[in-house]
Formats: structure tokens, C-alpha cells, sequence
């Protein structure tokens, strides 16, 4: 399985017709939505931002100051507040998604342009039965040897004969860090404390249950692990989601999916007439990527913590973080010629003249590198 972020992989596409590298302004500065309604009580969340020239990969540009509307087909409609740059959410006590119910997102930005979605009815969704690992082996001809690893699965409750489904998995992921190293003389930093990485993955993992012969899918591979991996060391927790898509946004997806299996490479080509449910309704000739897409979440929270079929994993900071040893007169020596003080490295250890010491925060703090040091709700390990 390929990873990519969805805010490059919409403007990566593949055209039919030509290959052109689009520019900032004019018709190819194209609006970029993601949006994504559920049954759940939750906020729901629209992401608009713009399209960016391909050799820009670290520039991403927020569409600011919009108004986000979804409206459903009774004539109820709630406006989504701003909460970051581009991040629209929902407020839970004036919207929920309700089975069989249409809604209609609408978009109106600072330059006048009006963007609004075709009618998407919040569709059913098959349920996940289980969430589990399975054990790889498999021989790697690139780095010529045999490969271990484990697999993480999903698999649903059955469906009925006259039912199809589109699917696609999202998935969360926790993992924790716990630094090697503890520093001297810096009670900022706490020592040896742990921190947890929660981030959500955009890989696109979709299927179509009229492909099978059976009522069920038994195993359907989410996540890949190889032995040498070092995110789940100290502990692993995955949040699966499994949703329903209307039609219009499966073929979206599988556009993506295709243009990657085709091209290789994420940033070579862009498509001239880009699949969207979603069009400018007050300019024809403007142009959109992207989708929204209502539907029933079931999910299922799966953590390990290793060995896991005999495998361990690898430790971060036994790969990234060495100790550094100097007397005395040559570490003032390393810090001056490197035109640091002693404020710029972080001292573990200074015993019998011998001043051991790491150049990298995220050594000794996690947090450096982590999404928070809150252990979560969730979490079930030490």
C-alpha cells in the first residue's frame, strides 16, 4: 500500500489528454474539499485549501474566511465554524447525520465563487466484525533477505444477498515513545517521560463487495508492519472507520487509486476535467477537486502491544540517538567550534572528567516529535 496525503494526491492526477504543471492563479488555482458526514455525535469536518505548483510540496494554502453550509433535505441547515486555518467544523448539538437523509454542502469563498455539492443521502454500511494480526514472511529481493512482519486485518458481518457496498477504511493510529535518555540540569524536562503519537492515516483503502463470490469480506489488509519497524516498540493502538460511499465518490477515489498504480510517481500529472460531486454553480469554467460523502461509521479499536508472534520491533532511539563523549577542555572545544554554548546540547551523564551528551532534544523529550503527553482514555498498556 502506497501512503500519500490527500492534499498533494488531488492535484497529481492523471489527464488523458495532456500533462501540465498548474500555476497559483487563474483556473488552476482549483479549490481542494474534503468533507465527510457520519451517524456519529461528533463534529463533522470540511478541509478546503488550494492547489499549489508541484514543486512547492511544503507550501499548502488554507482557503480562509469561507462559509461552510450543509443543509439536509427537510430545509434544516447549519453553518460550520472556522477552527483553524481552512478547517471547517460542525456543532454537534445543531447537526447529526441520520440514516436515508439527503444533505447538500455549499461553499461560498472570499472571491465570490459559489461551490455546491450534488444531494448525498447518508447510506448504510456493512459492519466490521473484527479487527486482528496476521503473520507475514515473504522473501525482499531489494534488500535480499527474508522479511518478516505482521499484518492488521479487518473483516465484516456478513451482508445479504441483494446487498452491494462501496467501501472505504480510514484509520487512526496511536503509538507510544518513552526516551532512552534522561538530561541533567533541565527541569523542563521531565525524566524518561512518555509521549503518544496520534495521527490519522490517508492512505485510500476502498473495495467493492459485488467483487465477492461471498456474503462476507474475511480479510482485508489495513496496515503493514515489517520487523525492523519502530512504531509499534512501546505500544500500538488502531482506531479503524469503515464507511459507505455514495457512487460519485468511490469513482473519486478510484480515480486516485488508479492515477497512482498508473504514474508511479504522486506529482507527474493532473487531470484537465477533474471527478468531483461537487461543482462552481456561478461559474461553470471554475474548476474543483474533491468530495463529500455521507455515511453510517462502524468502527473497532485493535492494540498490541509486542512481541507479537515473536517479533519486537526496533527501538527509535537505539537507530537515532548516540551518545556523544568528550572530556572536559574538548567539549568546549566541540561547542565552540560549532559556535554553541552548553544550552544547545543536553548532558546525560558528566563523570570522572567525561562529559557524555546528545545534540537532539527529541532524545531526552518526546514531545519534541509527539502529538501530546496525555497518555489517552484508551490506552491499556503500561
Amino acid at each position: 500500500m502506497k501512503k500519500y496525503y490527500l492534499i498533494f494526491a488531488l492535484f497529481t492526477l492523471v489527464s488523458c489528454v495532456e500533462e501540465y504543471e498548474p500555476q497559483i492563479t487563474g483556473e488552476n488555482n482549483m479549490l481542494i474539499i474534503e468533507a465527510m458526514m457520519t451517524d456519529k455525535n461528533e463534529p463533522y469536518e470540511v478541509s478546503l485549501t488550494r492547489s499549489i505548483k508541484l514543486n512547492d510540496f511544503d507550501e499548502i494554502i488554507y482557503e480562509k474566511n469561507a462559509v461552510v453550509v450543509i443543509s439536509d433535505q427537510n430545509g434544516n441547515s447549519s453553518t460550520l465554524t472556522e477552527v483553524s486555518d481552512g478547517k471547517y467544523q460542525s456543532n454537534p448539538s445543531e447537526l447529526i447525520g441520520e440514516l436515508g437523509i439527503s444533505y447538500t454542502l455549499t461553499i461560498y469563498t472570499e472571491d465570490g465563487k459559489i461551490f455546491e455539492s450534488d444531494p448525498v443521502t447518508l447510506i448504510d454500511v456493512v459492519d466490521i466484525d473484527s479487527v486482528f494480526i496476521t503473520y507475514r514472511e515473504e522473501y525482499n529481493y531489494e534488500i535480499n533477505r527474508m522479511e518478516k512482519g505482521i499484518d492488521i486485518n479487518v473483516s465484516t458481518k456478513e451482508w445479504t444477498e441483494d446487498e452491494e457496498y462501496l467501501l472505504k477504511w480510514d484509520f487512526i493510529e496511536t503509538s507510544k515513545l518513552v526516551p532512552k535518555y534522561s538530561v541533567m540540569s533541565r527541569p523542563e524536562i521531565p525524566p524518561n517521560r512518555p509521549c503518544y503519537n496520534i495521527e490519522k492515516n490517508n492512505e485510500i483503502i476502498t473495495d467493492n463487495t459485488a467483487a465477492y463470490t461471498s456474503n462476507k469480506i474475511t480479510k482485508k489488509r489495513i496496515v503493514s508492519f515489517n520487523d525492523d519497524d519502530t512504531k509499534p516498540y512501546f505500544g500500538y493502538s488502531i482506531l479503524v472507520r469503515q464507511v459507505a460511499l455514495n457512487e460519485a465518490v468511490y469513482q473519486f477515489w478510484e480515480m486516485l487509486e488508479e492515477n497512482i498504480e498508473e504514474n508511479g510517481d504522486l506529482f507527474d500529472k493532473i487531470p484537465f476535467n477533474p471527478v468531483s460531486n461537487i461543482n462552481c454553480v456561478n461559474d461553470e469554467k471554475t474548476k474543483v477537486f474533491g468530495y463529500f460523502n455521507a455515511s453510517r461509521v462502524s468502527e473497532q479499536r485493535f492494540s498490541f502491544k509486542p512481541p507479537v508472534f515473536g517479533i519486537y520491533f526496533n527501538n527509535i532511539y537505539d537507530q537515532t540517538c548516540g551518545l556523544i563523549s568528550y572530556d572536559l577542555e574538548a567539549f568546549h572545544n566541540y561547542l565552540e567550534g560549532n559556535n554553541m554554548d552548553s544550552t544547545d546540547v543536553y548532558v546525560y551523564d558528566y563523570t570522572s572528567g567525561v562529559i557524555m551528551f546528545l545534540k537532539n532534544k527529541s532524545c531526552v523529550d518526546c514531545s519534541v516529535n509527539a502529538t501530546t503527553i496525555q497518555e489517552p482514555d484508551y490506552w491499556i498498556f503500561d
